[in-house]
């Protein structure tokens, strides 16, 4: 299993596009894309942050993942939404 932790920073006055984006593309990626076992994101005590944590089968299938059209379109969309850079944590070696 590989799991991503990705936080995020939105811009104020963003935060609730960005959650109800996320909570969005996060169901369709759980109902849609082969060998994700989990994309939830949650919001930390600083109301602008937020946390997803995503779990994937095998490298095949984050890759495939992150290749995907929609994927691409969904880090797109989040211009303008986003402050900062995307910090991504990938974690591959469960204990």
């Amino acid at each position: 299993m590989i799991s991503l932790v990705v936080k995020v920073r939105a811009n104020p006055g963003r935060e609730a596009d960005y959650a109800q984006y996320s909570k969005e593309f996060g169901a369709y990626v759980e109902a849609n894309r082969e060998g994700c076992l989990m994309f939830r994101t949650y919001r930390t005590d600083d109301p602008l942050e937020f946390v997803t944590i995503e779990h994937f089968e095998d490298e095949a299938a984050l890759q495939a993942h992150q290749a995907a059209p929609d994927t691409k379109a969904a880090l797109e969309r989040l211009s303008g939404v986003v402050d900062g850079e995307i910090d991504i944590q990938v974690y591959t070696q469960p204990v």
